[in-house]
């Protein structure tokens, strides 16, 4: 596979996937009412960040949570929308990940006018973790290519088991029967792809790492990911946030360095 032809998925997930296909409608309330009704009735939706709108047109926000007096004044607790807290309806989610690592809360801007807000909890949604398997896949077929590169006689089968091995010859004669035109290594689950590269000490350093360890924690890092994903588990049942979010982001660097040496 062509150098262009993986830029072409990596398009295809940043114009396809972005922030407005996550990001949920903002719920509204004039700056008229008080602050009572607005706490009931956005408790009553099950929703903690609202938006205070004057002739429907989003003047701030407010988060119910924060409200000790409920007879306050609406205006006094407004919170106005910083810059730093809106972000376009078609940003891709990579550049998403980079501001929700400092800001759990933003509000979407479409035409200049604030319509949605999307939050961490967002990310649960089935568009960001098909968006995350998509990035780690590209990942794998780069893997795929580096390997052939190196290795292109299939000197790589000495640096797996025999019962690895074993269990990829089972799916490539699978596919040989199907007329699947598809090669061993291809074969291989994204584990053994990631112990062949961890075991060229030229490629470890290529890559960026000063260590077979380091890159070894990294690909480990990725592999949990996608098995949570691929287990329909949810994204941060067994790491936080921000632990995700630094996975993510050293999976599109490598993805990086690999193009660069392709």
């Amino acid at each position: 596979m062509s150098k262009n032809l993986y830029q072409s998925f990596r398009n295809l997930y940043e114009k396809s996937i972005t922030v407005d296909i996550l990001a949920e409608n903002i719920v509204m309330f004039d700056i008229s009412l008080s602050l009572q009704e607005i706490i009931q009735e956005a408790g009553d939706k099950g929703f903690d960040q609202v938006a205070i709108s004057k002739e429907k047109v989003v003047i701030g926000y407010i988060n119910t949570l924060d409200v000790q007096d409920i007879y306050e004044p609406t205006l006094h607790i407004l919170k106005p929308i910083q810059h730093y807290e809106m972000i376009s309806a078609n940003t891709p989610l990579s550049d998403l990940i980079e501001v929700l690592k400092e800001h759990p809360r933003l509000f979407i801007l479409d035409k200049n006018k604030v319509t949605k807000i999307i939050t961490v909890a967002d990310l649960q949604k089935q568009p960001f973790t098909m968006w995350i398997f998509g990035v780690i896949n590209i990942l794998e077929m780069l893997l795929v290519t580096v390997i052939k590169q190196h290795y292109p006689n299939n000197e790589w089968q000495q640096y797996l088991s025999e019962s690895r091995l074993s269990l990829a010859q089972q799916l490539y004669d699978k596919k040989v029967l199907r007329n699947e035109d598809i090669s061993l290594l291809q074969c291989l689950q994204i584990a053994d792809k990631m112990t062949i590269v961890t075991k060229n000490e030229g490629l470890i350093h290529e890559l960026g790492f000063s260590s077979r360890t380091k890159l070894l924690k990294t690909f480990k890092s990725i592999q949990q990911v996608r098995n949570s994903i691929a287990h329909a588990q949810d994204l941060n049942d067994e790491l936080e946030w921000s632990e995700i979010f630094e996975i993510i982001s050293e999976c599109e660097k490598l993805i990086v360095r690999l193009e660069e040496i392709l």
